[in-house]
């Protein structure tokens, strides 16, 4: 289905926008009612959520596509669920020719209870990430590489249709799009000056997440893959986040965690977590002096949107054989110029 998208709706800061911020702000608040009064109800198989915040095309359907091909490869039988659209036509022919396995009805639930009764063992949810009556096993949400999130607004003054921290309930984020080379090559150029091995870090639900990286060429080197979660407390990537926040937020999301120990190095104590927070916030960098795991340091920047919000952590790490905390800081300038450059990439509005 073919959407008009204003062009106000990829243009931050602008008056149209501005103007039906409160109509946004009521529509938010009717969501928020519905959640409230909207019953969740569960299934005998489990169900995952392919959804989207952006309205219009991300991807959801290939995706529904591939991984209930992927599910019949290790012996499932997954049903793609889909609520009834008669303008959807060509979304639901190109599942039927691919797989074969859609039901579709103008509730989700009953399309899913007929999966069952078909003794279809998995459900795929083709959009529903905004269906609060279905509870949802694993919800993965899906943006496009050209758009991402436009000017970061609600519906009708943006093109979202919950808010960004919509987020928090997901486990997994696709970008779908071409691979962004010029922030690959940047990246690999911040991995040829430290000498060690460059993440890209963005925080999610449990932790932070890597979502890139650029391995030393060093033998004896530590590996955190990409898809890695580390958690916020003892890693410096999840103390430059901690320390983005304001100090309210900051503390509720401290007092809500397991500080547990990964070493003898670890913060266990809100108090002293706090008290580094509160450093990290006025130098711009964080530090893991042994705290995730015996042996090895780290020294993170934070990566801002234009408006100065945090997006994600610029970090490198290595065995403390070959670095020192003297020595990362040493490399701390490089760090802080790279996270400037990648910004200025990922967001220019140019």
């Amino acid at each position: 289905m073919k959407i008009h998208k204003p062009k106000f709706w990829e243009k931050n800061n602008n008056l149209i926008s501005l103007l039906l911020l409160p109509v946004s702000c009521f529509l938010q608040l009717l969501i928020k009612i519905k959640k409230r009064l909207t019953s969740e109800h569960s299934f005998k198989i489990p169900v995952i959520c392919i959804g989207n915040i952006y309205l219009g095309g991300t991807g959801k359907t290939p995706l529904s596509i591939l991984i209930a091909k992927e599910l019949r490869k290790h012996n499932k039988k997954p049903a793609i669920i889909k609520k009834y659209y008669s303008e959807h036509i060509d979304e639901h022919n190109l599942i039927n020719n691919s797989v074969d396995c859609l039901f579709l009805n103008k509730k989700r639930s009953k399309a899913i209870n007929d999966a069952e009764k078909k003794q279809y063992d998995v459900a795929i949810l083709d959009d529903g990430f905004q269906d609060y009556s279905i509870k949802k096993d694993l919800n993965i949400l899906c943006f496009n590489s050209n758009q991402l999130i436009g000017n970061g607004m609600t519906l009708p003054a943006g093109p979202l249709r919950e808010n960004i921290n919509a987020i928090k309930k997901t486990q997994i984020v696709i970008i779908n799009g071409n691979k962004n080379k010029l922030f690959e090559d940047q990246i690999l150029n911040i991995s040829n000056k430290v000498k060690e091995t460059v993440n890209f870090v963005v925080p999610e639900a449990s932790g932070m997440n890597y979502i890139d990286r650029v391995e030393t060429d060093w033998a004896f080197r530590i590996q955190l893959p990409i898809g890695t979660n580390v958690p916020f407390h003892c890693t410096a990537s999840g103390k430059c986040f901690l320390a983005s926040l304001t100090p309210k937020k900051r503390l509720a999301m401290i007092q809500a965690m397991d500080l547990n120990a990964h070493t003898k190095r670890t913060h266990v104590k809100q108090e002293t977590l706090l008290s580094e927070l509160k450093q990290v916030s006025k130098q711009g960098y964080a530090l893991d002096q042994e705290e995730f795991m015996d042996g090895m340091v780290a020294i993170a920047v934070p990566v801002n949107d234009n408006h100065g919000r945090f997006a994600a952590a610029l970090a490198f790490h290595g065995p403390t054989q070959r670095i020192s905390v003297e020595n990362a800081l040493a490399r701390k300038d490089i760090l802080t110029k790279a996270a400037k450059q990648l910004a200025d990439s990922l967001f220019s509005e140019g």
